[in-house]
């Protein structure tokens, strides 16, 4: 009898703990799906916050937050940029040692036979046969009469014109001996057959004047001494003289009506 009770003890708890792991492994089937829903939920739901993050940008009105740089920006200026040397009646005065390196002959036509006359910084020299290229293109014909001239020839000039117009008046078109552009290579007088192949006031209103005041800094060349700016570069208007100082500087002193002392900020009070 004894035997038989133990028995169906060892039965009922033998029952008790199978229908106990049964409900256990339901209750863990239970939970899985659970979290399973739960975790596939959160990624489907990280998913779609990527895509709306990364379409977010199409839905902006383009230039909201974009800055827009100014078209209208003077160029930086280097102090030590050899094209920006400003010589004139005030500013730096050259000595009679003073001779530009790097001088060559441009490929171009020119109406004076002086070899001296011929000559500019290679850079400028280069630039001007582009330009000329340029203005042969245009059906435009240039000559070139007056580039580098050394402290000794500018003496000689600058005396003669004294001597024939007296100094005040030979001061408004001629520079004293150290104070001219052509002494630092960077200039040429420009001139054509319409004008006889003078350096006149006139040459301004001719075709080939005013074709060279349209596109010479599109070549890094300025008119130098423009009309109603006598009091600030004290010398008469010239419409035939070249100043080469680089097309970015050339662009947008032309573009603002500016002479290079005004440029370069030194302007008398």
């Amino acid at each position: 009898m004894k035997k038989i009770i133990i028995g169906l003890i060892l039965i009922l708890v033998a029952s008790s703990l199978f229908f106990t792991r049964e409900a256990f492994s339901d209750i863990l089937q239970e939970s899985y799906t659970s979290i399973k829903e739960v975790v596939v939920g959160k990624i489907a739901l990280s998913k779609e916050n990527d895509e709306e993050i990364v379409s977010a940008p199409e839905t902006q009105t383009a230039g909201e937050q974009t800055e827009v740089a100014p078209e209208d920006v003077k160029p930086a200026i280097d102090p030590n940029d050899p094209f920006l040397l400003l010589v004139n009646k005030e500013v730096g005065v050259l000595d009679e040692t003073y001779v530009p390196q790097n001088l060559a002959v441009p490929n171009v036509a020119f109406s004076t036979s002086v070899a001296e006359r011929k000559q500019m910084v290679k850079e400028a020299a280069d630039a001007l046969e582009q330009l000329f290229a340029a203005a042969s293109n245009d059906g435009i014909t240039l000559h070139a009469q007056s580039g580098y001239r050394s402290f000794g020839t500018q003496e000689y000039l600058y005396d003669s014109y004294v001597r024939a117009n007296g100094e005040e008046a030979a001061s408004t078109f001629s520079a004293k001996p150290g104070q001219s552009e052509h002494q630092t290579g960077l200039a040429m007088d420009v001139t054509s057959d319409s004008v006889d192949n003078q350096l006149v006031q006139e040459y301004g209103e001719t075709v080939e004047g005013k074709w060279l005041a349209e596109h010479a800094e599109e070549y890094g060349f300025i008119i130098r001494f423009q009309l109603g700016k006598e009091d600030i570069t004290g010398y008469m208007y010239e419409p035939w003289h070249l100043r080469y100082v680089g097309v970015e500087h050339a662009k947008y002193m032309t573009e603002h009506g500016l002479t290079l002392e005004e440029y370069l900020g030194v302007t008398e009070k």
